[in-house]
């Protein structure tokens, strides 16, 4: 999941797993810079309308159902 709705430095920040430095240079960073988590918050939830809309996400799960059964 992460990686597929954070885009690193448009719409977030991504960190190395188990890399406390680095989240913590991210997160003072964004302590640090209102117009960035603004910046980023807006991208952020741009992208996940645009890729994530209710009826889109339906209809992809609609296909990957039928094309399962229909496999069968």
């Amino acid at each position: 999941g992460v990686r597929e709705t954070i885009k690193n430095g448009q719409t977030g920040i991504l960190v190395p797993r188990d890399d406390v430095e680095a989240l913590a240079t991210a997160m003072l960073k964004f302590a640090g810079d209102p117009g960035l988590r603004k910046r980023m918050g807006q991208a952020g939830r741009a992208f996940i309308r645009e890729k994530y809309e209710w009826d889109g996400c339906v209809e992809k799960m609609a296909q990957i159902l039928c094309s399962n059964t229909a496999q069968r």
